[in-house]
């Protein structure tokens, strides 16, 4: 068996299918290399790019398993992997946290204005502290629409700034979709 690594993924994940099989490594092949590439191997590992389509899977022969370091599927023709009994698994949860961190960055970035703050110093040559003063989260509300694995994370990490949080997530029961008051 052999296995096809084609983006930067975690060292773990090559050493450990590397004890039962071949593994190649050939970093983010465009959509015709990998057409190229893939006829030989049964497994692929990979992020998002990229996309495979009708033409990748029908060249990849003897490919059994396409796993996605990442959590959306978008970017797989799903249709003709299920048609080829090509199992795809992806990583829900994989990068959970570092959203919901990216999340409170830019709203830190947003409430604090550092995304202009910092063009104005480096565009304009230009330090004044007045234009660009800002607000603190503290106090502020926090709307969050999903409140699955990423939302949750995002309301803990606001907490933590002494935020109130209101969600709703449709697929959750109302007593889980409430608002959450600091210290409470």
């Amino acid at each position: 068996m052999k296995c096809l690594i084609i983006d930067a993924v975690h060292s773990s994940i090559a050493e450990e299918f590397g004890k039962y099989m071949q593994v190649d490594i050939h970093m983010l092949p465009t959509q015709e290399e990998l057409a190229r590439l893939i006829r030989d191997y049964d497994v692929l590992i990979m992020r998002v790019d990229p996309a495979i389509n009708k033409d990748i899977l029908d060249a990849a022969k003897n490919l059994k398993v396409i796993g996605v370091c990442s959590v959306g599927l978008n970017h797989i023709d799903m249709d003709t992997a299920r048609a080829k009994d090509i199992q795809v698994i992806n990583a829900p949860g994989l990068n959970g946290n570092a959203v919901a961190e990216l999340t409170i960055s830019k709203m830190l970035d947003i409430a604090r204005h550092t995304i202009p703050a910092c063009y104005d110093v480096k565009v304009n040559k230009n330090w004044d502290k007045y234009k660009f003063v800002g607000s603190e989260l503290r106090g502020k509300t926090l709307g969050v629409l999903g409140f699955g694995r990423i939302g949750q994370r995002v309301g803990e990490l606001a907490r933590a700034f002494k935020m109130d949080v209101v969600a709703y997530d449709p697929y959750l029961p109302p007593t889980c979709s409430r608002s959450s008051r600091p210290g409470v």
